[in-house]
């Protein structure tokens, strides 16, 4: 038993280091393709990763292969976090990984994770426009549930505290009033939090960050306003210095949101 158990741990390791070699060698896709026939839905690593999962994030064009392949994909298994594999391309942007896995299994664009995130919220939350729009038109959200997590975040939310304007805008004109005047635990509304971008406001103005963070009433109109005053900041201005991540200086990529803000630590933290 614990020399069948040390093999099998064994293979495993061997498929999670193929299925994160970004090199991309094609001796070790074969160690991938047959372990994920006979074991789509079966962990590869200590957080509960299927294949799926670890290939979404570092090898999607071999995701993509398998997904071709006429068998039962088990889509829908999740990591310890309660993440599909769809949950981790909607974070890095791999759009054609995700049609497909939708075309296979179209629930899985309204499956959660254990704090209550779909792959829709994390599409706003890192900024992933294309794929935002994507799972936007496939999602079955007519109200907020879908749209916020356990903690009263909203996708709006999510935007602003990633500082994407250009999609918060876009969550804005897409959906009803209702998502713009949502709470979280803490009784913020996402207007709540973009008053906390000290360049958004000039002192003595009627809505200063004070008068909105104590106001009980938010104008859709305001929201929009102060979200297009973000939009026509610059990414960088030499009197107030660099507004983006110094650590991260990449060009936006494909499906990126065009304004790159910094990570805020709002996901779920928990080890399994």
């Amino acid at each position: 038993m614990a020399v069948s158990t040390s093999r099998s741990n064994k293979l495993k390791d061997e498929v999670y280091k193929a299925a994160v070699d970004h090199a991309g060698k094609n001796d070790n896709k074969e160690i991938i393709l047959k372990f994920y026939e006979e074991n789509p839905t079966s962990p590869i690593d200590d957080q509960g990763d299927t294949v799926l999962h670890v290939l979404a994030l570092h090898r999607t064009e071999v995701a993509c292969e398998l997904l071709q392949l006429e068998m039962h994909h088990g889509l829908l298994a999740k990591n310890c976090k309660g993440n599909t594999a769809l949950h981790e391309a909607s974070r890095v942007g791999a759009l054609k990984l995700a049609k497909l896995m939708v075309r296979k299994e179209n629930s899985i664009v309204d499956h959660s994770n254990l704090v209550g995130e779909t792959p829709l919220y994390w599409a706003a939350a890192y900024g992933q426009t294309k794929m935002f729009q994507f799972l936007a038109e496939k999602s079955n959200h007519s109200n907020l549930m879908g749209l916020r997590r356990n903690d009263g975040l909203t996708i709006l939310h999510a935007a602003v505290m990633g500082e994407f304007y250009d999609l918060a805008k876009e969550i804005v004109d897409r959906y009803p009033p209702f998502l713009a005047v949502a709470c979280n635990e803490e009784k913020k509304t996402a207007l709540h939090l973009l008053a906390q971008s000290p360049f958004l406001f000039r002192s003595g103005t009627l809505y200063s960050e004070m008068n909105v963070a104590d106001s009980s009433f938010i104008p859709l109109a305001l929201l929009k306003l102060m979200i297009y005053s973000c939009l026509s900041i610059p990414v960088e201005d030499p009197n107030k210095g660099n507004l983006t991540d110094p650590e991260d200086s990449r060009e936006p990529e494909d499906g990126r949101s065009s304004i790159k803000g910094k990570k805020r630590n709002y996901f779920s933290t928990s080890n399994c």
